[in-house]
Protein backbone atom coordinates (compact mmCIF):
# COMPACT_ATOMS: atom_id res chain seq x y z
CA UNK A 1 0.00 0.00 0.00
CA UNK A 2 1.21 3.51 -0.80
CA UNK A 3 2.44 5.99 1.78
CA UNK A 4 1.79 9.68 2.40
CA UNK A 5 4.84 10.84 0.45
CA UNK A 6 4.79 13.21 -2.51
CA UNK A 7 1.52 15.12 -2.58
CA UNK A 8 -0.62 12.36 -1.02
CA UNK A 9 -1.01 14.09 2.33
CA UNK A 10 -2.30 17.21 0.51
CA UNK A 11 -4.42 15.36 -2.05
CA UNK A 12 -7.71 16.90 -0.91
CA UNK A 13 -8.23 20.68 -0.43
CA UNK A 14 -8.98 22.46 2.82
CA UNK A 15 -12.48 22.00 4.25
CA UNK A 16 -12.95 18.79 2.25
CA UNK A 17 -14.14 15.96 4.55
CA UNK A 18 -11.36 13.77 3.12
CA UNK A 19 -8.58 16.28 3.82
CA UNK A 20 -5.67 14.35 5.37
CA UNK A 21 -3.91 17.33 6.96
CA UNK A 22 -6.17 17.67 10.04
CA UNK A 23 -6.10 13.89 10.47
CA UNK A 24 -2.30 13.95 10.54
CA UNK A 25 -2.13 16.96 12.87
CA UNK A 26 -4.61 15.42 15.30
CA UNK A 27 -2.39 12.34 15.60
CA UNK A 28 0.83 14.40 15.58
CA UNK A 29 -0.26 16.52 18.52
CA UNK A 30 2.04 19.42 19.47
CA UNK A 31 0.68 19.38 23.03
CA UNK A 32 2.29 15.95 23.58
CA UNK A 33 5.89 14.78 23.61
CA UNK A 34 5.01 11.79 21.47
CA UNK A 35 2.43 11.41 18.72
CA UNK A 36 -0.32 8.84 18.60
CA UNK A 37 0.60 5.58 16.88
CA UNK A 38 1.10 5.76 13.10
CA UNK A 39 0.92 2.65 10.95
CA UNK A 40 3.84 2.27 8.51
CA UNK A 41 3.98 0.79 5.03
CA UNK A 42 6.19 -2.03 6.34
CA UNK A 43 3.43 -3.12 8.74
CA UNK A 44 4.95 -1.81 11.97
CA UNK A 45 3.55 0.95 14.19
CA UNK A 46 5.52 3.85 15.68
CA UNK A 47 5.12 6.98 17.76
CA UNK A 48 6.99 10.05 16.54
CA UNK A 49 8.82 12.61 18.68
CA UNK A 50 6.93 15.87 18.19
CA UNK A 51 8.81 18.47 16.13
CA UNK A 52 7.06 21.84 15.78
CA UNK A 53 8.83 22.52 12.46
CA UNK A 54 7.03 19.51 10.97
CA UNK A 55 3.70 20.82 12.26
CA UNK A 56 4.47 24.13 10.57
CA UNK A 57 5.35 22.42 7.25
CA UNK A 58 2.17 20.36 7.19
CA UNK A 59 -0.05 23.23 8.34
CA UNK A 60 1.29 25.43 5.51
CA UNK A 61 1.07 22.47 3.08
CA UNK A 62 4.70 22.78 2.11
CA UNK A 63 6.57 19.93 0.30
CA UNK A 64 7.40 16.99 2.55
CA UNK A 65 10.20 15.65 0.36
CA UNK A 66 13.34 15.29 2.47
CA UNK A 67 11.47 15.93 5.74
CA UNK A 68 12.56 13.48 8.44
CA UNK A 69 10.34 12.10 11.20
CA UNK A 70 12.02 10.63 14.29
CA UNK A 71 10.34 7.94 16.36
CA UNK A 72 10.70 7.30 20.10
CA UNK A 73 13.53 4.84 19.39
CA UNK A 74 15.43 7.55 17.50
CA UNK A 75 14.85 5.79 14.17
CA UNK A 76 14.20 8.08 11.21
CA UNK A 77 11.34 7.88 8.70
CA UNK A 78 9.92 9.76 5.73
CA UNK A 79 6.30 10.71 5.00
CA UNK A 80 6.35 8.02 2.29
CA UNK A 81 6.84 5.47 5.08
CA UNK A 82 3.51 6.38 6.73
CA UNK A 83 0.85 3.99 5.45
CA UNK A 84 -2.08 5.51 3.59
CA UNK A 85 -4.50 3.25 5.41
CA UNK A 86 -8.27 3.61 5.77
CA UNK A 87 -7.77 6.25 8.47
CA UNK A 88 -6.24 8.48 5.77
CA UNK A 89 -8.82 7.52 3.16
CA UNK A 90 -6.70 4.80 1.59
CA UNK A 91 -7.63 1.32 0.47
CA UNK A 92 -8.11 -1.46 2.98
CA UNK A 93 -5.86 -3.61 0.80
CA UNK A 94 -8.58 -5.26 -1.26
CA UNK A 95 -9.35 -2.39 -3.58
CA UNK A 96 -7.81 -1.42 -6.86
CA UNK A 97 -5.55 1.36 -5.68
CA UNK A 98 -7.94 4.36 -5.77
CA UNK A 99 -8.87 3.83 -2.15
CA UNK A 100 -11.96 1.89 -1.24
CA UNK A 101 -13.89 4.99 -0.16
CA UNK A 102 -13.23 6.95 -3.35
CA UNK A 103 -14.09 3.93 -5.49
CA UNK A 104 -17.45 3.57 -3.73
CA UNK A 105 -18.12 7.29 -4.13
CA UNK A 106 -17.27 7.48 -7.84
CA UNK A 107 -19.19 4.34 -8.79
CA UNK A 108 -22.26 5.39 -6.80
CA UNK A 109 -22.03 8.85 -8.33
CA UNK A 110 -21.95 7.50 -11.87
CA UNK A 111 -25.11 5.53 -11.15
CA UNK A 112 -26.90 8.62 -9.78
CA UNK A 113 -25.70 10.88 -12.61
CA UNK A 114 -26.99 8.31 -15.11
CA UNK A 115 -30.34 8.25 -13.33
CA UNK A 116 -30.44 12.05 -13.57
CA UNK A 117 -29.82 11.87 -17.32
CA UNK A 118 -32.71 9.44 -17.70
CA UNK A 119 -34.78 12.06 -15.84
CA UNK A 120 -33.85 14.50 -18.63
CA UNK A 121 -31.27 16.43 -16.60
CA UNK A 122 -28.87 18.41 -18.78
CA UNK A 123 -26.64 20.22 -16.27
CA UNK A 124 -26.83 17.68 -13.38
CA UNK A 125 -27.58 20.30 -10.75
CA UNK A 126 -28.22 19.46 -7.10
CA UNK A 127 -32.01 19.41 -7.49
CA UNK A 128 -31.76 16.95 -10.39
CA UNK A 129 -29.33 14.71 -8.49
CA UNK A 130 -31.61 14.63 -5.45
CA UNK A 131 -34.55 13.58 -7.64
CA UNK A 132 -32.42 10.97 -9.39
CA UNK A 133 -31.30 9.39 -6.13
CA UNK A 134 -34.75 7.79 -5.71
CA UNK A 135 -34.16 5.95 -9.02
CA UNK A 136 -30.81 4.63 -7.77
CA UNK A 137 -29.85 1.93 -5.31
CA UNK A 138 -26.26 2.69 -4.33
CA UNK A 139 -23.95 2.32 -1.36
CA UNK A 140 -23.03 5.98 -0.76
CA UNK A 141 -25.15 8.77 0.82
CA UNK A 142 -26.55 11.42 -1.50
CA UNK A 143 -24.86 14.28 0.40
CA UNK A 144 -21.43 12.67 -0.16
CA UNK A 145 -22.15 12.41 -3.89
CA UNK A 146 -23.20 16.07 -4.06
CA UNK A 147 -20.54 17.55 -1.78
CA UNK A 148 -17.48 15.30 -1.92
CA UNK A 149 -17.08 14.08 -5.51
CA UNK A 150 -13.77 15.51 -6.89
CA UNK A 151 -14.04 17.81 -9.90
CA UNK A 152 -12.36 15.45 -12.37
CA UNK A 153 -14.85 12.75 -11.43
CA UNK A 154 -17.81 15.15 -11.75
CA UNK A 155 -16.74 15.77 -15.36
CA UNK A 156 -16.28 12.04 -15.93
CA UNK A 157 -19.71 11.19 -14.50
CA UNK A 158 -21.43 13.77 -16.69
CA UNK A 159 -19.81 12.44 -19.86
CA UNK A 160 -20.49 8.86 -18.76
CA UNK A 161 -24.15 9.56 -18.03
CA UNK A 162 -24.65 11.12 -21.48
CA UNK A 163 -22.90 8.19 -23.16
CA UNK A 164 -24.98 5.59 -21.34
CA UNK A 165 -28.16 7.46 -22.25
CA UNK A 166 -27.22 7.69 -25.94
CA UNK A 167 -26.48 3.95 -25.99
CA UNK A 168 -29.31 2.52 -23.87
CA UNK A 169 -32.21 5.01 -23.72
CA UNK A 170 -35.62 3.56 -24.54
CA UNK A 171 -36.28 1.75 -21.27
CA UNK A 172 -36.58 2.90 -17.67
CA UNK A 173 -33.99 1.59 -15.21
CA UNK A 174 -33.00 1.45 -11.60
CA UNK A 175 -29.28 2.16 -11.30
CA UNK A 176 -27.51 -0.21 -8.90
CA UNK A 177 -24.20 -0.15 -7.09
CA UNK A 178 -23.71 -2.81 -4.36
CA UNK A 179 -27.46 -3.01 -3.81
CA UNK A 180 -29.44 -5.96 -2.48
CA UNK A 181 -30.17 -6.92 -6.10
CA UNK A 182 -26.44 -6.99 -6.88
CA UNK A 183 -25.82 -8.91 -3.67
CA UNK A 184 -28.33 -11.60 -4.75
CA UNK A 185 -26.64 -11.90 -8.15
CA UNK A 186 -23.15 -12.15 -6.68
CA UNK A 187 -24.24 -14.60 -3.98
CA UNK A 188 -25.68 -16.90 -6.63
CA UNK A 189 -22.54 -16.57 -8.75
CA UNK A 190 -20.40 -17.56 -5.74
CA UNK A 191 -22.54 -20.67 -5.27
CA UNK A 192 -22.08 -21.67 -8.92
CA UNK A 193 -18.38 -20.81 -8.82
CA UNK A 194 -17.90 -23.07 -5.80
CA UNK A 195 -19.62 -25.89 -7.69
CA UNK A 196 -17.19 -25.33 -10.59
CA UNK A 197 -14.20 -25.92 -8.28
CA UNK A 198 -13.72 -22.15 -7.94
CA UNK A 199 -12.81 -21.43 -11.55
CA UNK A 200 -12.70 -17.72 -10.64
CA UNK A 201 -10.81 -16.35 -7.64
CA UNK A 202 -13.44 -13.62 -7.18
CA UNK A 203 -16.60 -12.23 -8.76
CA UNK A 204 -14.72 -9.42 -10.55
CA UNK A 205 -12.89 -11.99 -12.66
CA UNK A 206 -16.27 -13.29 -13.82
CA UNK A 207 -17.65 -9.81 -14.46
CA UNK A 208 -15.96 -6.53 -13.48
CA UNK A 209 -19.24 -4.59 -13.74
CA UNK A 210 -19.23 -1.72 -11.23
CA UNK A 211 -22.83 -0.59 -11.75
CA UNK A 212 -25.93 -2.23 -13.23
CA UNK A 213 -28.80 -0.73 -15.19
CA UNK A 214 -31.80 -2.96 -14.41
CA UNK A 215 -35.23 -2.63 -16.01
CA UNK A 216 -38.48 -3.78 -14.36
CA UNK A 217 -38.22 -7.00 -16.40
CA UNK A 218 -34.62 -7.41 -15.32
CA UNK A 219 -35.64 -7.09 -11.67
CA UNK A 220 -37.93 -10.11 -12.16
CA UNK A 221 -35.33 -12.25 -13.94
CA UNK A 222 -34.89 -15.51 -12.00
CA UNK A 223 -31.13 -15.92 -12.34
CA UNK A 224 -31.09 -17.87 -9.05
CA UNK A 225 -32.65 -20.81 -10.91
CA UNK A 226 -29.60 -21.27 -13.14
CA UNK A 227 -27.51 -24.32 -12.26
CA UNK A 228 -24.14 -23.51 -13.80
CA UNK A 229 -21.98 -20.52 -14.73
CA UNK A 230 -22.57 -21.33 -18.41
CA UNK A 231 -26.34 -21.20 -17.87
CA UNK A 232 -26.07 -17.97 -15.87
CA UNK A 233 -23.95 -16.39 -18.62
CA UNK A 234 -26.50 -17.37 -21.24
CA UNK A 235 -29.28 -15.74 -19.22
CA UNK A 236 -27.22 -12.58 -18.64
CA UNK A 237 -26.31 -12.32 -22.34
CA UNK A 238 -29.97 -12.46 -23.33
CA UNK A 239 -30.79 -9.85 -20.67
CA UNK A 240 -28.08 -7.60 -22.12
CA UNK A 241 -29.37 -8.17 -25.67
CA UNK A 242 -32.87 -7.26 -24.47
CA UNK A 243 -31.50 -4.22 -22.60
CA UNK A 244 -32.93 -5.52 -19.32
CA UNK A 245 -29.70 -5.97 -17.35
CA UNK A 246 -26.65 -3.94 -18.34
CA UNK A 247 -23.52 -4.39 -16.26
CA UNK A 248 -21.05 -1.54 -16.78
CA UNK A 249 -17.34 -1.59 -16.00
CA UNK A 250 -16.18 1.99 -15.36
CA UNK A 251 -13.00 3.93 -15.97
CA UNK A 252 -12.45 7.62 -15.33
CA UNK A 253 -13.12 9.48 -18.58
CA UNK A 254 -10.34 11.97 -19.20
CA UNK A 255 -11.35 13.47 -22.55
CA UNK A 256 -14.49 15.00 -23.98
CA UNK A 257 -16.17 11.74 -24.96
CA UNK A 258 -16.57 8.16 -23.80
CA UNK A 259 -16.31 4.84 -25.60
CA UNK A 260 -18.46 1.77 -24.92
CA UNK A 261 -17.32 -1.78 -25.76
CA UNK A 262 -19.35 -4.99 -25.46
CA UNK A 263 -17.39 -7.78 -23.77
CA UNK A 264 -18.17 -11.53 -23.76
CA UNK A 265 -21.30 -11.25 -25.83
CA UNK A 266 -20.47 -13.98 -28.32
CA UNK A 267 -17.31 -12.77 -29.97
CA UNK A 268 -14.49 -15.27 -30.32
CA UNK A 269 -11.84 -14.86 -27.64
CA UNK A 270 -8.63 -13.85 -29.32
CA UNK A 271 -5.74 -16.12 -28.33
CA UNK A 272 -2.38 -14.56 -27.65
CA UNK A 273 1.01 -15.96 -28.55
CA UNK A 274 3.93 -16.78 -26.28
CA UNK A 275 6.98 -14.71 -27.20
CA UNK A 276 9.65 -15.87 -24.80
CA UNK A 277 10.75 -14.82 -21.33
CA UNK A 278 13.13 -12.65 -19.34
CA UNK A 279 14.56 -13.90 -16.06
CA UNK A 280 16.97 -11.00 -15.58
CA UNK A 281 16.63 -7.46 -16.89
CA UNK A 282 19.92 -6.66 -15.13
CA UNK A 283 21.27 -9.73 -13.35
CA UNK A 284 19.63 -12.92 -12.10
CA UNK A 285 20.13 -11.82 -8.49
CA UNK A 286 18.98 -8.19 -8.87
CA UNK A 287 15.21 -8.85 -8.81
CA UNK A 288 12.73 -11.49 -7.70
CA UNK A 289 10.54 -11.34 -10.80
CA UNK A 290 10.32 -13.43 -13.97
CA UNK A 291 8.63 -12.04 -17.08
CA UNK A 292 6.84 -13.89 -19.87
CA UNK A 293 6.25 -11.91 -23.07
CA UNK A 294 3.20 -12.32 -25.28
CA UNK A 295 1.74 -10.74 -28.42
CA UNK A 296 1.11 -7.88 -28.89
CA UNK A 297 3.68 -6.04 -26.74
CA UNK A 298 2.37 -7.61 -23.53
CA UNK A 299 4.07 -9.01 -20.46
CA UNK A 300 3.21 -11.22 -17.46
CA UNK A 301 5.36 -10.42 -14.45
CA UNK A 302 5.53 -13.24 -11.90
CA UNK A 303 6.60 -12.37 -8.36
CA UNK A 304 5.50 -12.15 -4.75
CA UNK A 305 3.77 -8.90 -3.78
CA UNK A 306 4.21 -9.31 -0.01
CA UNK A 307 6.38 -11.56 2.15
CA UNK A 308 3.76 -14.34 2.09
CA UNK A 309 4.24 -17.25 -0.37
CA UNK A 310 0.54 -17.05 -1.23
CA UNK A 311 1.09 -13.54 -2.62
CA UNK A 312 3.08 -14.94 -5.56
CA UNK A 313 1.11 -14.18 -8.71
CA UNK A 314 1.27 -12.90 -12.25
CA UNK A 315 0.52 -9.28 -13.13
CA UNK A 316 -0.66 -8.82 -16.71
CA UNK A 317 0.38 -5.71 -18.64
CA UNK A 318 -0.71 -4.80 -22.14
CA UNK A 319 0.66 -2.25 -24.58
CA UNK A 320 -0.94 0.70 -22.81
CA UNK A 321 -2.21 -0.45 -19.41
CA UNK A 322 -2.17 -3.04 -16.65
CA UNK A 323 -4.94 -5.61 -17.00
CA UNK A 324 -4.95 -7.28 -13.59
CA UNK A 325 -3.42 -10.10 -11.62
CA UNK A 326 -3.68 -13.88 -11.69
CA UNK A 327 -3.19 -15.57 -8.32
CA UNK A 328 -0.98 -18.54 -7.51
CA UNK A 329 -4.06 -20.76 -7.10
CA UNK A 330 -5.41 -19.84 -10.53
CA UNK A 331 -1.99 -20.32 -12.17
CA UNK A 332 -1.76 -23.73 -10.49
CA UNK A 333 -5.16 -24.68 -11.98
CA UNK A 334 -4.15 -23.44 -15.44
CA UNK A 335 -1.11 -25.73 -15.39
CA UNK A 336 -3.05 -28.60 -13.84
CA UNK A 337 -5.68 -28.42 -16.59
CA UNK A 338 -3.25 -28.21 -19.52
CA UNK A 339 0.03 -29.91 -18.54
CA UNK A 340 0.03 -33.71 -18.67
CA UNK A 341 2.96 -34.63 -16.44
CA UNK A 342 3.92 -31.76 -14.13
CA UNK A 343 2.41 -29.50 -11.49
CA UNK A 344 3.57 -26.25 -9.91
CA UNK A 345 5.34 -26.66 -6.57
CA UNK A 346 3.39 -25.76 -3.43
CA UNK A 347 4.50 -22.21 -2.55
CA UNK A 348 4.56 -22.72 1.23
CA UNK A 349 6.47 -25.98 0.91
CA UNK A 350 8.98 -24.27 -1.36
CA UNK A 351 9.49 -21.45 1.14
CA UNK A 352 10.10 -23.96 3.93
CA UNK A 353 12.61 -25.86 1.78
CA UNK A 354 14.62 -22.69 1.18
CA UNK A 355 14.36 -21.70 4.86
CA UNK A 356 15.92 -24.98 5.97
CA UNK A 357 18.52 -25.00 3.17
CA UNK A 358 17.17 -28.10 1.40
CA UNK A 359 19.99 -29.22 -0.90
CA UNK A 360 17.74 -30.74 -3.57
CA UNK A 361 15.75 -27.49 -3.88
CA UNK A 362 18.91 -25.37 -4.05
CA UNK A 363 20.39 -27.59 -6.76
CA UNK A 364 17.19 -27.42 -8.81
CA UNK A 365 17.20 -23.64 -8.43
CA UNK A 366 20.78 -23.62 -9.73
CA UNK A 367 19.71 -25.73 -12.72
CA UNK A 368 16.99 -23.20 -13.54
CA UNK A 369 19.58 -20.42 -13.35
CA UNK A 370 21.85 -22.24 -15.80
CA UNK A 371 19.01 -23.08 -18.14
CA UNK A 372 17.17 -19.77 -18.33
CA UNK A 373 19.58 -16.94 -17.52
CA UNK A 374 20.91 -15.70 -20.87
CA UNK A 375 22.95 -12.79 -19.50
CA UNK A 376 25.38 -14.31 -17.03
CA UNK A 377 28.09 -15.77 -19.27
CA UNK A 378 29.98 -17.85 -18.36
CA UNK A 379 27.69 -19.34 -15.74
CA UNK A 380 28.58 -19.22 -12.06
CA UNK A 381 29.69 -22.46 -10.46
CA UNK A 382 27.28 -23.91 -7.91
CA UNK A 383 29.32 -22.75 -4.90
CA UNK A 384 29.48 -19.18 -6.29
CA UNK A 385 25.74 -19.25 -7.01
CA UNK A 386 25.09 -20.23 -3.37
CA UNK A 387 27.48 -17.53 -2.14
CA UNK A 388 25.52 -14.87 -4.08
CA UNK A 389 22.30 -16.34 -2.72
CA UNK A 390 23.52 -16.15 0.87
CA UNK A 391 24.73 -12.57 0.39
CA UNK A 392 21.10 -11.51 0.03
CA UNK A 393 20.82 -11.95 3.79
CA UNK A 394 17.39 -11.88 5.41
CA UNK A 395 15.56 -11.50 2.12
CA UNK A 396 17.18 -14.51 0.44
CA UNK A 397 14.35 -16.96 1.18
CA UNK A 398 11.52 -14.70 -0.07
CA UNK A 399 13.62 -13.75 -3.11
CA UNK A 400 14.40 -17.39 -3.88
CA UNK A 401 10.89 -18.88 -3.81
CA UNK A 402 9.55 -15.97 -5.87
CA UNK A 403 12.27 -16.42 -8.51
CA UNK A 404 12.08 -20.22 -8.43
CA UNK A 405 8.33 -20.36 -9.08
CA UNK A 406 8.68 -18.06 -12.08
CA UNK A 407 11.42 -20.26 -13.53
CA UNK A 408 9.32 -23.35 -12.86
CA UNK A 409 6.37 -21.92 -14.82
CA UNK A 410 8.62 -21.35 -17.85
CA UNK A 411 10.12 -24.83 -17.52
CA UNK A 412 6.72 -26.54 -17.33
CA UNK A 413 5.00 -24.71 -20.18
CA UNK A 414 7.98 -25.10 -22.52
CA UNK A 415 8.55 -28.75 -21.67
CA UNK A 416 4.84 -29.55 -22.06
CA UNK A 417 4.57 -27.33 -25.18
CA UNK A 418 1.57 -25.42 -23.77
CA UNK A 419 3.08 -21.93 -24.01
CA UNK A 420 0.32 -20.35 -26.13
CA UNK A 421 -2.48 -22.05 -24.18
CA UNK A 422 -1.04 -20.86 -20.88
CA UNK A 423 -0.54 -17.21 -21.81
CA UNK A 424 -3.96 -17.08 -23.52
CA UNK A 425 -5.66 -18.39 -20.37
CA UNK A 426 -3.75 -16.00 -18.13
CA UNK A 427 -4.48 -12.91 -20.23
CA UNK A 428 -8.13 -13.81 -20.83
CA UNK A 429 -8.63 -14.46 -17.12
CA UNK A 430 -7.03 -11.16 -16.09
CA UNK A 431 -9.13 -9.22 -18.60
CA UNK A 432 -12.34 -11.11 -17.67
CA UNK A 433 -12.62 -12.61 -21.16
CA UNK A 434 -12.14 -16.30 -20.38
CA UNK A 435 -14.53 -18.93 -21.74
CA UNK A 436 -16.62 -18.73 -18.55
CA UNK A 437 -16.57 -14.95 -18.10
CA UNK A 438 -19.86 -13.10 -17.95
CA UNK A 439 -21.14 -10.43 -20.35
CA UNK A 440 -20.71 -6.73 -19.58
CA UNK A 441 -20.04 -3.41 -21.26
CA UNK A 442 -16.90 -1.38 -20.65
CA UNK A 443 -17.12 2.40 -20.61
CA UNK A 444 -13.90 4.43 -20.76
Amino acid sequence: MAGLGGNEIYKYPKNNPRDRVPIFLKKYNEKMKLSEEFELVNGSKVKFIIDKSIIDIVTKRQPTKGVILVDNKKKTWKFADIKKNSEFGGSSGTGSGLGADLTALTESSQAVYAAARWNRSKDFNEIDLRKAYSHSDVSEPLDDIIKNLPGDWIASCKIGANKLYSEFSGKSYTFHRQSKWVERLETHFKKLNKASNKHFSNVNKWSPADIYLVSSSGEKLEFAKTESIVELNSLMRKALDDRDIIGVSLKKIGGDSAKISYINVGERRKPVKYEGYTVAKKTFFSSKDININYSVEGEIQFRTFTFAPSSWQGEISGKYAKHGKVSYGVIYKFIESTAKRRRLTNATLLKNNFAKGDEKTLKQFYEYYKKFDKKDMPKLKFEDFIRNYNEKGEEKVSWAYSKYLGCEVIDIIEEEKIEDKFVSKAVQYATSTSDLSGPFVKME
